[in-house]
Parts: structure tokens; C-alpha cells; sequence
């Protein structure tokens, strides 16, 4: 752990075979060292090991913008992937959504709002959950895993703008999945007498 402003080193901590590091959103005393058998929560200025939490997936787990909440993959059953909601207080489960017949591995999780949990498959649509509810409450059908803190805007593809098939990025509104802004990959031209003189 390094103070940004100096560069000087406050605490080294042991950690072996990590997938990701969390920092918690709203408690600078917690930070999530990921596996892909365990989540170990540390206060990270000591290295003192304050929860551990058994975890089955190399996917990172996001918190609710108010930190309150940690969701995390945790393997799959026989009907397809489990999601846990983990209360940030003591660590403990909440509730686990389980994904129905979505027999493929999910790429990423991500909290859009308190009450909005975005899980991203190796697919499309993506499914947004209430994860209290465990109830779908609304579907994208443009592939994204990048998203505004409100979740109302994302990034996604375009179709193809050139005749290489390259696509495009865009900006789209989640509700009606119009395009807002769009970046367009354009051709590039070299300057063959530049080139030749060198």
C-alpha cells in the first residue's frame, strides 16, 4: 500500500494467486483481496484479516454505490450461475439470485443503483436484476460492460463502419437504447511522398 502524494510505502500485505483487488466504496478500512476460492477482506493500512468469504468465480464482485452491499458470483448448479448479496457489515449472505437456465458463464457484475444489479453473460441480452427481489427488471439487448454511476447511459458497439468491419463505439440511452453519441473509426491516410523522404 502506497500514500499517493509520496509514493511511500504504509503497509505490505501477503497475498498470494489474486485475481483482483477491491478498495470499499464508502469504508477506506476495507479492502477485498479476490481469489478463486476466497475473498479475503483486510483493513489495509495493518494487513489485519477482518472476513473471509468462500468464492467460486475469477470475476470481480462490484459494490452497491452505498457500500452496503457486496455481489459476487459464486460458482453454478445445476440451473445456472449463482449470484450472492453479501451484507458489507458482517459479510453474511443476504439472498442469492439465481439465474434460471442461463448455462453460461457470466463476465461481469455491476451494481447501477442501489436497487439495479446488471449481470453481464457471455451474450445478449443482458439482465438487470432487483437483487433483493431476485426479479428481472429490465433487459439490454446491446452488449456492454461499461456503464454511468446512474445506469442510465453505456458504452456498446456499432454495427460496422467500414468496409474492414471495424465498429464503431456509442453512447446509448438504456431506456429507449437510442445512440447518443458516436465515436466512428476513420480511415487512415499516409502521405506516400512523407514516407518515401523519411
Amino acid at each position: 500500500m502506497l500514500d499517493a502524494a509520496t509514493g511511500e510505502v504504509i503497509s505490505e500485505l501477503l497475498a498470494f494467486d489474486l485475481s483482483w483487488i477491491v478498495w470499499h466504496p464508502t469504508d477506506e478500512n476495507q479492502l477485498l483481496l479476490g481469489t478463486d476460492q476466497q475473498i479475503s477482506i483486510v483493513q489495509p493500512f495493518t494487513g489485519e484479516p477482518l472476513f473471509t468469504y468462500p468464492y467460486r468465480s475469477p470475476f470481480k464482485p462490484d459494490f452497491s454505490p452505498d457500500g452496503r452491499y457486496l455481489a459476487l458470483e459464486n460458482g453454478s448448479r445445476s440451473n445456472g450461475i449463482v449470484v450472492d448479496i453479501v451484507d458489507t457489515a458482517n459479510y453474511q449472505r443476504v439472498t442469492t439470485v439465481e439465474l434460471g437456465n442461463s448455462l453460461v458463464e457470466g463476465k461481469s457484475i455491476q451494481w447501477l443503483s442501489n436497487e439495479q444489479l446488471a449481470l453481464v453473460m457471455l451474450r445478449v441480452p443482458i439482465e438487470i436484476w432487483n437483487p433483493f427481489t431476485t426479479e428481472i427488471v429490465d433487459i439490454v439487448s446491446v452488449g456492454t460492460d461499461t456503464w454511468n454511476p446512474q445506469g442510465t447511459q453505456f458504452l456498446g458497439r456499432t454495427a460496422p463502419t467500414d468496409n474492414d468491419g471495424n465498429s464503431g463505439i456509442a453512447v446509448y440511452d438504456r431506456e429507449t437504447e437510442a445512440i447518443l453519441a458516436q465515436l466512428v473509426y476513420l480511415p487512415i491516410v499516409v502521405d506516400d511522398q512523407k514516407e518515401a523522404s523519411g
